[in-house]
């Protein structure tokens, strides 16, 4: 083809319905954790996460999901996995960064097999994940100033003095009965 060539074509419209994609469960979750590197766009990081099989290992995958929902990050009923306010808080505070996405791991193992083939340093790693971290203490509380961050904050305080103003409330009404 070439600019302003003209080209004849046959168009059809099907009329039909989307349906949401299926909710996840647990199942679904370490599945996820498996094939992380299908999600990584560098494709050395994708081959490194396909190697060590995705994030965790078969041993530690469903420990790191009770771990999470422990703290307060999901919530599971009938098998479905939600996650809660909390965590959409902590997403909105990490997008962007290193730790939302695989490569983190990717970059870490990479590193790791460097040190097991004796080119790399064990002080060096960690030293570099003492400067990752101070980063991220550096930088989180510019994050979580933002307005969403902020809102959701000021919605559980607000939460929080209805429910004592109600029960106040309460103890007022008993006394005077």
């Amino acid at each position: 083809m070439s600019k302003d060539e003209h080209v004849a074509a046959v168009l059809n419209s099907k009329e039909g319905r989307t349906s949401p994609p299926k909710p996840f469960t647990e199942g679904g979750l370490i599945n996820l954790m498996k094939t992380a590197g299908k999600m990584v766009d560098d494709e050395a990081d994708s081959e490194i996460l396909k190697e060590v099989e995705g994030i965790g290992t078969e041993a530690t995958r469903s420990g790191i999901i009770e771990t999470i929902k422990k703290n307060g990050y999901l919530d599971v009923k009938k098998n479905i996995v939600f996650s809660t306010k909390k965590a959409e808080i902590l997403c909105e505070a990490i997008q962007g960064t290193l730790l939302s996405s695989p490569s983190m791991t990717a970059k870490w193992e990479s590193y790791l097999r460097k040190i097991g083939e004796g080119s790399g340093s064990s002080d060096t790693f960690i030293q570099n994940i003492k400067k990752f971290v101070q980063n991220l203490i550096e930088t989180m509380p510019e994050k979580m100033d933002s307005s969403t961050i902020q809102k959701a904050v000021q919605q559980q305080q607000d939460s929080r003095m209805r429910i004592l103003f109600c029960l106040e409330s309460l103890k007022k009404q008993r006394k005077d009965d």
